[in-house]
């Protein structure tokens, strides 16, 4: 199953705010603010994630406004799942854990992953894939799928 960009299960706000110059990305792609803009996401991870783009972005940014999903306390949602860039399973041992967020590479390079390399990051996961859809998924699965919490920076 090819993987895609995190799915909001909650509903979360939408905000409209400068982006940081010269960027593209797809629908969904998570982002990070710095220096008052919104950028996407890249693919050495960040335990700082802002929110997902609300919409393509195919043509690179300059001066542009957009439209972000911000991320809130307690949001869920439904994730892929690598290792350091390399697809792997997930499983029972990593409910109740942490971890962060990055891009995927190559053709995926605008998907966003639960990267189980990253510890004490801020999506803590709270079901699998195997068990609240079994018809669709194994726990061998590689990617992974699973739901996750938002969880604020401390």
């Amino acid at each position: 199953m090819a993987a895609v960009n995190p799915k909001m299960l909650t509903p979360l706000p939408l905000r409209y705010m400068l982006a940081e110059n010269s960027k593209t990305w797809d629908k969904g792609t998570p982002c990070i603010l710095t220096s008052g803009t919104v950028t996407p996401l890249t693919t050495s991870g960040s335990t700082a994630v802002y929110g997902l783009f609300a919409e393509d972005q195919d043509e690179s940014t300059s001066s542009s406004y957009v439209w972000v999903y911000v991320l809130e306390e307690g949001a869920l949602l439904e994730v892929y799942v690598e290792t350091n860039g390399t697809a792997t399973a997930i499983g029972t041992a990593n409910l109740g854990t942490k971890y962060g967020l990055e891009l995927g590479t190559g053709t995926l390079e605008s998907v966003g992953y639960l990267d189980l390399g990253t510890a004490s990051g801020q999506f803590q996961v709270a079901r699998l894939s195997a068990v609240y859809e079994p018809e669709l998924n194994e726990a061998a699965d590689a990617p992974g799928k699973c739901i996750v919490k938002f969880t604020a920076i401390s």
